[in-house]
């Protein structure tokens, strides 16, 4: 058996679970960068602007990128808050 099977074939929807739960991470990172706006606006504005390209994104490297970045701005902004 060679090549990706066909979507009809896939009873588990895999695909469609995959998209939610990038939807889901999206939205958690809108909400956290958001939030940060209000802390640290420095980093608040940037981050809420990745946030966007996560939402966006449909390639995994481009997103990982994107969701460190926005952890990263998130945990200098709470030590630099302290």
């Amino acid at each position: 058996m060679t090549g990706r099977p066909e979507a009809a074939s896939d009873p588990g929807l895999a695909e469609e679970r995959t998209e939610l739960a990038w939807r889901r991470t999206a939205i958690a990172f809108a909400s956290l960068s958001g939030a940060l706006v209000k802390v640290h606006p420095a980093i608040g504005i940037p981050a809420l602007a990745l946030s966007a390209l996560v939402t966006g994104a449909r390639r995994p490297v481009l997103t990982t990128v994107a969701v460190v970045a926005v952890s990263l701005m998130t945990l200098t902004a709470v030590l630099v808050k302290g």
